[in-house]
């Protein structure tokens, strides 16, 4: 396996710790810091990997998550939220939402967010339409049939408490489609061929945010396996959080997290999501086929 180049590194672990700290006061001074290197190298050596500055990154970032928090924290005040994610006023909040999503917060409580939701599906096809290799051919037609398959998974839908897990995992950042893919198959089979862990280990996909929201092009999330101890150094290793999850466990049957949403989580009276904690795909190969549960972080209503 090809080691980490050892600046993707320092920014990846960096990127970790933002979605952790996202409330706290960010200047791209303190980050070259804790990354270890001069303002200037560090502006540089971030946008070489994530595609963006540090501080338009970290604005981003905080407009996905708050967008999500208020979708669903309907008793909390927007300007408490807009607090815990980072921005300094009510003001700024508002401005800053208006510009990427195109209406106020208000708004969108109160059910815009389904006309962006909307919007972002016509970019998603405008991009594919652009894409007329048969690889993008095959992945929309496969997307495509699962839509047209789309079965009621909110009776199988439970709740669980889960423990904190450790993983080794790859973060990407605006990786979508069929090089998504690419990469994914990639990653996994060098790490199952290099013995770094069994090979009926569960693999993940970890996502802070709801891509149902974000422009692919701006899409980041991370690609790994749940794994203990040191990882091989084209990984790096975080720990998965703990609590409650609702989980939906399959065999051979695609789904999407989607489904969950709409036939589960909409239709709750007791559990809502929990947007401090990221979405989880787990998989793993068996001799029977694909296993696979998918895990949306809840909290009581």
């Amino acid at each position: 396996m090809e080691p980490l180049d050892h600046r993707m590194a320092r920014i990846l672990r960096l990127t970790h710790y933002l979605d952790h700290n996202l409330g706290d006061e960010v200047t791209v001074n303190a980050l070259a810091a804790q990354a270890c290197y001069s303002p200037y190298h560090f502006e540089r050596v971030f946008g070489d990997a994530v595609g963006t500055t540090p501080m338009d990154y970290v604005r981003q970032r905080r407009l996905q998550r708050v967008a999500l928090r208020v979708r669903y924290e309907n008793r909390t005040s927007l300007l408490q939220l807009a607090q815990e994610c980072g921005f300094a006023s009510n003001a700024s909040f508002s401005r800053s939402f208006r510009n990427y999503f195109g209406c106020s917060p208000t708004d969108w409580r109160h059910g815009a967010w389904r006309d962006v939701m909307a919007q972002n599906l016509q970019h998603v096809r405008a991009l594919e339409a652009a894409d007329p290799s048969p690889e993008m051919q095959a992945y929309v037609d496969f997307w495509m049939g699962l839509r047209a398959q789309h079965w009621d998974v909110g009776p199988r839908v439970r709740v669980a408490h889960l423990a904190a897990q450790s993983i080794w995992s790859c973060r990407t950042f605006g990786l979508w489609g069929p090089a998504q893919e690419r990469f994914c198959d990639t990653l996994l089979g060098n790490v199952f061929r290099s013995g770094a862990v069994p090979e009926d280990s569960w693999c993940c996909g970890v996502f802070s945010e709801d891509n149902a929201f974000i422009a692919p092009e701006n899409a980041v999330g991370d690609i790994g396996v749940l794994a203990q101890g040191l990882p091989p150094p084209s990984l790096v290793a975080q720990t998965l959080p703990g609590g409650m999850y609702a989980v939906l466990e399959t065999h051979n049957e695609p789904v999407t997290m989607q489904w969950m949403h709409e036939d589960w989580l909409e239709k709750q009276q007791y559990w809502t999501a929990d947007m401090s904690r990221p979405y989880i795909a787990l998989w793993r190969f068996t001799l029977a086929g694909i296993e696979s549960r998918m895990l949306l972080p809840v909290r009581p209503a």
